[in-house]
């Protein structure tokens, strides 16, 4: 990412389980630059989706975290829904997101 011309924005379209808000830590932690979450939000799914012991390991560390302040409401719904939810982000409809959201926090 260091390679990438300055002033780009750097977003993370990752899915929304536990793993998906790890790499989004794991990337603020190996890069100085500022890496936004895109669309990135908690959503019902039909089924509820069980958390697994690694998911429950997982979340208190992810929730403590500093890097992840901005984004732990949406961490937080796992927990309270204690469901993965629908966190896929294939099911969302991207197209022309690129240019209708601006990658915000959150």
């Amino acid at each position: 990412m260091e390679k990438l011309p300055p002033g780009i924005t750097h977003s993370h379209f990752g899915d929304t389980d536990p793993a998906g808000w790890h790499i989004l830590l794991k990337l603020r932690e190996a890069t100085s630059l500022p890496v936004h979450s895109f669309r990135m939000k908690w959503r019902p799914g039909i089924t509820p989706v069980a958390l697994t012991g690694y998911d429950r390991k997982l979340l208190p560390k992810l929730l403590c975290s500093v890097l992840l302040a901005d984004v732990r409401d949406e961490i937080s719904a796992i927990l309270s829904h204690d469901d993965k939810g629908d966190y896929e982000q294939e099911t969302l409809d991207v197209s022309g997101a690129a240019g209708s959201q601006g990658p915000g926090p959150g």
